[in-house]
């Protein structure tokens, strides 16, 4: 982060899985613990998805990633 804020002066965005559908995998609340560094470092927002990262069945429905969203925001205050 500090790498990119030494060359760019616009907003910073990451984008995150938050729910990666792996039994052992991250979860919303571990990325609202990382969100609070980032945002310590200079990060702007989070982009919030999911999934992507095993073959997993899906139930999507409109929605069904705010959840995992407000948690990241509420967490991280970002």
């Amino acid at each position: 982060i500090e790498a990119v804020k030494a060359v760019w002066d616009g907003p910073l965005f990451v984008r995150v899985s938050a729910h990666d559908y792996h039994d052992e995998g991250l979860t919303a609340e571990d990325y609202a613990e990382m969100g609070k560094w980032m945002k310590e470092q200079g990060m702007d927002l989070i982009d919030v998805s999911s999934g992507a990262v095993v073959p997993a069945r899906i139930n999507s429905y409109p929605g069904y990633q705010v959840k995992f969203s407000e948690t990241i925001k509420a967490g991280a205050n970002i």
